[in-house]
């Protein structure tokens, strides 16, 4: 269930930013996100990307440099600890590209997803210690790494680490690793304005700092960006500030002189058009990601930070190949929650959804829980059940704090992670019934924090959309978490027609009448059989039967623009992104 609202924000100063921008569908939309002092708006307009080299405020930056330079100065050696994510994949060829140039004797390894869990461990430390390694760097993981960072440092192990998550707080006081340098934007001794950065972000800040004592040519600080915009896109990072800035300079490296890395995945992804963020969020990204979900993510980083274009194509192969697999095993998943949640009674009184099965494929948990999250409007736990143990993702609603929710039942986990909106969590089979029953008993959410809250920048009749409207939210882009493609409505549309078309049927042909009697078409991206249980739900009737007949189908719709390009010829096209049908 939704509920539409038309974001009338800031009407005070609608007339001033107005003046400013000379539009009238900019300035209410600039409006409508907060954006409406004169400084802010020209920021906001203009690209500046001295942002991107901010560092000050960034704790301990100075201590990371000097154990750096004397590593180097001293042919010690230095190991790079990453993650399996795309995040800590690229945070990791990142630093490695950057210090072999400066000199550095640099080695890396990721964790094994399914071996070992989630950031450094005794068993990276003990190799470190046996390859006689001096200085750990961890990026994208190590500020809650206790027993790892202690174990190193006891073995005269010098620990740097770099990392944009959450240090762990007791009784409201923050609990820190014992390593020779913190640099993480949310820690307590931080004072960076801006703490939503990614883990490539912050590597990116360690080699801008250190870079004055090396010699660091244009093209490898063009290189990194695209690794850092690329790992902000992927970690889905508000597109805010400085990180607003840096995708827009990763987008432009990536399309003009791109990475081999990136030009190679494109290539074997077929991807021929001009990268933008959501070829990143979902074509690119998701094959990066697919690779430490289901193999290991150290094959990539080895490939992609050699600069070998054989290797490099050969792993962007295998990364196609993994994602297929991905897609494959996660639409299983969803396809077993769905029948699991159908089939439980008691489900519409449940707040929170938790499935368990042996065909929720562990590693792609968080996207099922995150998938059923977006079909039912409801926090969702998918659990991966093995030999007595449950593992699991989970993904949560605004109005549900995912973290405080587990932190209380914590007594029945064996371990659980993560922040607000997602997390993962492991518990005993024995006590899936009471977790189940506990996390439910003790909710608060209401019928209104249950119903999806859809936000419309502006009512616009699909008959008035025109090309000039599209240049003007051009200015606004690029688009992303916390900075969304402009949403119009229109309403009233009679429905005539529908069209399915691709392998999954999930690509919606609409063909509507207007109230001015133009005949107009949409596209809408929805599985048919979900189309028709929508319309049967509300009607009780066969929608195909029903337009057959010539009974009137009206509706109202939420979209977005797109230009479609096919044969040169370029049109204007309505992307519908909600829907609701009337009589």
């Amino acid at each position: 269930m939704q509920k539409w609202f038309l974001k009338n924000r800031n009407a005070e100063n609608y007339t001033a930013v107005k003046n400013i921008v000379k539009d009238d569908l900019l300035a209410k939309v600039l409006c409508n996100r907060g954006i409406v002092e004169e400084e802010k708006v020209i920021d906001y307009l203009n690209d500046d990307y001295s942002l991107i080299y901010r560092t000050e405020g960034l704790p301990d930056l100075e201590l990371a440099r000097k154990i750096i330079k004397d590593a180097i100065d001293n042919h010690k050696k230095i190991r790079i600890v990453g993650d399996y994510d795309s995040d800590g994949i690229m945070s990791t060829t990142l630093l490695l590209r950057s210090l072999k140039t400066f000199g550095a004797d640099t080695s890396f390894e990721v964790p094994d997803r399914k071996q070992d869990g989630y950031g450094i461990n005794k068993r990276i430390v003990d190799g470190c210690i046996k390859d006689d390694v001096s200085v750990i760097i961890t990026c994208d993981n190590g500020v809650s790494a206790f027993e790892a960072v202690k174990y190193a440092k006891d073995n005269d192990i010098k620990v740097i680490v770099t990392d944009h998550h959450l240090p762990k707080i007791e009784d409201g006081k923050e609990i820190s690793v014992e390593a020779d340098a913190i640099i993480d934007p949310k820690v307590e001794k931080s004072s960076y304005p801006f703490k939503d950065i990614c883990g490539a972000f912050v590597a990116f800040k360690l080699i801008t700092y250190i870079s004055k004592d090396y010699e660091f040519n244009a093209d490898l600080i063009d290189e990194i960006i695209q690794y850092a915009a690329f790992a902000t896109i992927t970690d889905i990072m508000p597109l805010l500030d400085e990180n607003r800035d840096l995708i827009k300079r990763g987008l432009e490296l990536i399309n003009s002189r791109p990475a081999k890395a990136f030009y190679h995945l494109k290539n074997e992804l077929k991807v021929d058009k001009e990268i933008n963020v959501f070829h990143i969020g979902f074509i690119l990204g998701p094959s990066v990601n697919a690779i430490g979900r289901l193999s290991n993510a150290n094959h990539a980083i080895a490939a992609f930070e050699s600069y070998d274009d054989d290797k490099i194509i050969a792993i962007c192969k295998e990364l196609y190949a993994l994602n297929q697999e991905r897609k494959d095993l996660t639409e299983l998943g969803y396809e077993v929650a769905i029948k699991e949640i159908e089939a439980d009674e008691n489900f519409p009184d449940k707040d929170v959804i938790i499935v368990k099965s042996k065909d929720i494929e562990r590693s792609v948990a968080g996207i099922v829980a995150g998938r059923l999250k977006e079909r039912y409007y409801r926090p969702a736990i998918a659990l991966y059940e093995e030999d007595g143990i449950l593992y699991g993702s989970a993904r949560s609603i605004e109005e549900y704090n995912l973290f405080d929710e587990l932190s209380k039942a914590k007594d029945l986990l064996s371990g659980f992670g993560g922040h607000k909106l997602a997390a993962g969590l492991e518990l005993k089979l024995d006590n899936y019934d009471k977790f189940v029953t506990f996390i439910n008993n003790n909710s608060n959410l209401t019928d209104e924090d249950k119903i999806e809250k859809i936000y419309i920048d502006a009512f616009y009749p699909i008959d008035f959309q025109k090309f000039s409207i599209f240049d003007t939210i051009e200015k606004l882009k690029p688009f992303g978490e916390k900075n969304p493609d402009v949403l119009f409505a229109d309403k009233d549309l009679v429905l005539k027609d529908i069209s399915v078309f691709g392998q999954n049927r999930n690509v919606i042909k609409l063909k509507f009448r207007t109230k001015l009697d133009n005949i107009m078409m949409a596209i809408l991206f929805y599985k048919e059989d979900e189309l028709k249980k929508d319309y049967e739900d509300e009607f009780n009737s066969d929608i195909y039967r029903d337009l057959a007949s010539g009974k009137e189908i009206i509706m109202d719709i939420c979209y977005n623009l797109r230009i479609n390009e096919y044969m040169n010829n370029k049109n204007l096209e309505i992307n519908v992104k909600h829907f609701r049908f009337r009589r």
